[in-house]
């Protein structure tokens, strides 16, 4: 066989050594699949013959032509069927489908990422090892597929209380890219001078620093390149070292200890882009040897914290005890390294140490800049496809996620983007549409889960959101992705819930059926992992969920059969029973809503606000406060559609008449030893007492009759004769030994949220007034005195949340002990009161504003506390403002100014 050099796409093939290439076809036509390192180093040179581009397809033209030639010359390779068909499926049928196969997790990779001489000779040992019959296609490609996959690196495998152990998906392991093998050599390839010199390196270290750092050359079977693209919030990347590299976990001898190394390509790429700085002054060769000494080093680190096996390290052993031994092992290789160097190469080295105070610092801070930059990228990318997508505009989203190489954002962004669109396609009428776009979601989320792209479902029970990050307790963090799954999962229920309710609304059951049963299936798939059962996570069930979605389009579907009758409460009264949670309520609220049903929406969440201890205050999309001031909202717009003042004046005081009746406790400002509140003020009302709202839309003159028994002549009575205005005590009265913050704002949260929404409404009502005064019509004397009742709670609040803020102010934590755990829990409580007070002073400011709309619009005759003379003067201002008095704005503010 002689050498030659052929033509292949256009590109002239380098010079083949005969004798190599019968090398190779013998062991593709003899071999039953072991590793011969003769076969790989033969392998690697035929490589470089090979045109750049299209290289595996070409090395197949080398490969194919030359077993003609050898089968033409007979003797022992007279049939050559298994050399011919292993090259075929190995270069033209397994490699296309090894890339199809990591097509989410590799997606960021070129087809030439995906040609590594290596890589394609362990492909050639998977497909020999399958056997013949080599017209198996099918099985040939699942079993060579199943072989090369041997590799994920670092991560944390659940194990359930029942020692259950959970398995790694399929598509999260890959085969990493071998750049040198025992043996064999490095690899022809853009890292292969920096890795001939790093092995150099090695090679000349003491080798008391290498078994110091677990780095046994006589161990190292392999040196790899981990193509997956780096994801800066992953929160393994927290794992000290972690991005230099890592021993693989699961590349284990008989004797216990780790034989493949696997370094990351961010790395690499980092550091040869030092190398082949244009711009450089210094020659290249220099930049060669100071990029070999970072990767040294740093490998040196990351080798430290992996040890040379499963049993270096236990529980007892923490990253931050190693940390400070793993830095002083690199310094040593570092010190040692520039005690070897002389001459110019010595000056120069010294130089920069004196400019970075660190020896190869220069080297160093270019890694890390490079690293840092990178990562700021990423976080900037990945907010600004989400807000995109939330927004609606899923090309720039997708724009956006694309320019990052991660595959989370990547699913994240196509999550959201089908969310969002269900929805927007639902508010232009697109209900066929909108069902197009959740069908996506189970295969989007199959698939993200299966590649790493989002957290394994069963770590958040296995590891209660934490994500291990060593053997010892200490060293586990929250796991973001976490809540950003559960957040997804909230999304996409959501939409399935809506879907559901309108195709009901619509007469659709067919479409109703469908969209029943993938919800179903997906609710199905998700409880199992038993998120729930996580105190500090959002409880988003499936089931449940998926139950009050269907109870919710079962009665619109009925609904709809009776007439769609807007108002009518005996419809609802019949059928609230099947309301048993907060998910319910709020997708059957906001149903009536986009139906502009003002009557039963609001009878409904007065039902709902009567049990709201039972029920909860808010499901994954909605809240009850939120639907509050949607329906003040929808009946203050002003459009074609706007209600008549007078009746929207109606409207607004009945709102909050039922509210105060059915709110009970949750209308007085809570107090810190009694989150359960005062004394009702009233009995609610619920839906059994809305008989009269039937009537609602009527133009009746008697109003009080609507409200019947529920509120009949109620006013505000302070009965506990204490001297304080409010249901607030002293300081003195109680003791809160006993009590966690974290246990506190749980109670506390929902009623400040609730008093927060009131004070939206307030404001939101006085806008509405102002806005109808400026048109010119009245106020009745009916709505000035419920401005001056709302006017009046707003300071009694006022007064009490500042009661309480200044009680949970002066409360004081018990300091920690000063183990890890009592440290842990300190910051957790300083954590949750500060967030406490906040939400507290948030509360206070909405209401000082609320109370500052209420005297705008208030009349002035009318007697109402203002307050101090500063307070007199913004309110005159105010009710400038919010009547539209341009002149009396004008000169009003200078003086305020």
């Amino acid at each position: 066989m002689a050498s030659r050099k052929k033509k292949s796409d256009g590109e002239s093939l380098g010079p083949i050594d005969p004798a190599k290439l019968r090398e190779v076809i013998g062991y593709l036509n003899f071999s039953s699949g072991n590793s011969e390192p003769a076969f790989l180093k033969n392998l690697n040179e035929l490589w470089t013959a090979v045109p750049e581009v299209g290289k595996a397809a070409a090395l197949a033209g080398v490969l194919l032509e030359g077993i003609k030639e050898l089968q033409s010359e007979g003797a022992a390779f007279a049939d050559t069927t298994q050399a011919e068909q292993v090259t075929r499926l190995t270069l033209l049928e397994l490699a296309p489908a090894y890339r199809d196969f990591h097509a989410d997790l590799l997606f960021h990779l070129s087809s030439e990422e995906f040609e590594a001489p290596f890589l394609l000779g362990r492909m050639f040992e998977a497909v020999l090892q399958q056997g013949a019959p080599w017209t198996d296609r099918d099985r040939i490609i699942d079993g060579s597929l199943k072989y090369l996959n041997d590799y994920v690196g670092y991560r944390p495998v659940a194990v359930l209380e029942n020692g259950r152990k959970m398995e790694l998906y399929s598509h999260e392991r890959f085969h990493p890219v071998p750049l040198y093998i025992a043996g064999v050599g490095v690899a022809h390839g853009p890292y292969e001078v920096l890795i001939t010199r790093v092995l150099q390196f090695m090679q000349e270290a003491p080798a008391d620093l290498l078994r110091e750092s677990y780095f046994d050359m006589d161990h190292l079977e392999e040196l790899c390149c981990d193509v997956r693209a780096h994801d800066h919030l992953h929160p393994v990347n927290k794992r000290t070292n972690y991005m230099f590299g890592e021993w693989d976990p699961h590349r284990i001898d008989t004797k216990g200890d780790y034989r493949r190394f696997v370094i990351r390509k961010l790395i690499l790429d980092a550091l040869m882009e030092w190398v082949d700085n244009p711009k450089s002054r210094v020659d290249r060769d220099e930049r060669l040897f100071d990029a070999a000494a970072a990767l040294c080093g740093t490998m040196l680190m990351a080798s430290s914290i992996s040890g040379a096996g499963p049993a270096t390290h236990d529980s007892t052993i923490s990253l931050t005890n190693l940390l400070p031994i793993v830095a002083r092992r690199r310094d040593a290789f570092y010190a040692r390294l520039m005690e070897q160097v002389t001459g110019p190469r010595r000056d120069r080295l010294k130089r920069e140490e004196k400019k970075t105070q660190q020896p190869f610092g220069h080297i160093r801070q270019h890694l890390n800049m490079q690293l840092a930059g990178y990562g700021a990228q990423q976080v900037q990318h990945r907010e600004l496809a989400h807000l995109y997508a939330v927004m609606g505009y899923a090309e720039a989203s997708r724009r956006h996620a694309q320019a990052i190489p991660a595959a989370s954002i990547r699913f994240e962004t196509e999550l959201e983007c089908s969310i969002t669109s269900a929805h927007r396609a639902i508010d232009q009428g697109h209900l066929e549409l909108a069902c197009s776009e959740i069908t996506k979601l189970p295969d989007l989320l199959k698939r993200s889960v299966e590649c790493g792209a989002l957290v394994d479902p069963w770590n958040i029970l296995g590891f209660h959101g934490q994500f291990p990050l060593f053997a010892a307790r200490e060293d586990a963090i929250p796991d973001n992705r976490v809540e950003t799954l559960v957040s997804v999962m909230e999304g996409v229920f959501g939409a399935y819930s809506r879907c559901l309710g309108e195709a009901a609304a619509q007469g659709r059951p067919e479409l109703r059926e469908m969209i029943s049963n993938i919800f179903q299936s997906q609710a199905e798939w998700w409880d199992r992992f038993g998120s729930d059962v996580i105190e500090d996570l959002p409880d988003v069930s499936g089931q449940e969920t998926w139950e009050s979605a269907t109870h919710v389009s079962e009665a619109l579907a009925q609904w709809r059969a009776a007439g769609e009758a807007a108002g009518d409460i005996s419809f609802w009264r019949e059928h609230v029973e099947r309301f048993q949670s907060a998910q319910a309520y709020a997708l059957v609220v906001s149903a009536l809503l986009d139906k502009g049903d003002y009557v039963a929406s609001m009878a409904l969440l007065m039902q709902w606000m009567s049990q709201v201890n039972e029920v909860g205050f808010e499901s994954p999309q909605h809240s009850i406060f939120e639907l509050l001031i949607r329906w003040l909202r929808d009946i203050t717009r002003r459009d074609e559609s706007s209600i008549d003042p007078a009746e929207r004046q109606k409207l607004m005081r009945r709102l909050f008449d039922f509210l105060e009746a059915n709110a009970e406790d949750w209308w007085s400002a809570p107090t810190l030893p009694g989150v359960d509140g005062g004394e009702p003020e009233g009995e609610p009302t619920g839906l059994e007492e809305f008989g009269d709202l039937e009537g609602l839309e009527d133009n009746d003159e008697e109003e009080d009759n609507l409200f019947g028994a529920a509120y009949d002549e109620m006013v505000f009575r302070d009965t506990a004769d204490d001297g304080n205005w409010g249901n607030t005590v002293d300081d003195e009265g109680f003791a809160l030994k006993n009590s966690e913050f974290e246990t506190i704002n749980r109670e506390l949260e929902p009623r400040l949220k609730f008093l927060l929404a009131v004070g939206h409404l307030f404001q939101l009502s006085a806008s509405s007034l102002a806005a109808d005064v400026h048109a010119g019509a009245e106020v009745s004397p009916e709505t000035v005195e419920a401005l001056v009742r709302w006017h009046r709670q707003s300071q009694r609040w006022q007064i009490d949340l500042a009661e309480l803020m200044e009680t949970v102010w002066d409360y004081e934590i018990d300091p920690p002990t000063g183990d890890h755990d009592a440290n842990i829990e300190y910051d957790i409580q300083l954590q949750v009161k500060i967030y406490l007070l906040h939400q507290i002073i948030n509360t206070l400011i909405c209401h000082r504003n609320a109370e500052r709309l209420l005297n705008g619009v208030i009349p002035e005759q009318v007697g109402v506390a203002r307050g101090t003379e500063q307070d007199r003067r913004l309110t005159v201002c105010y009710r400038a403002i919010v009547q539209r008095d341009v002149e009396a704005v004008k000169a009003l503010l200078p003086d305020l100014l």
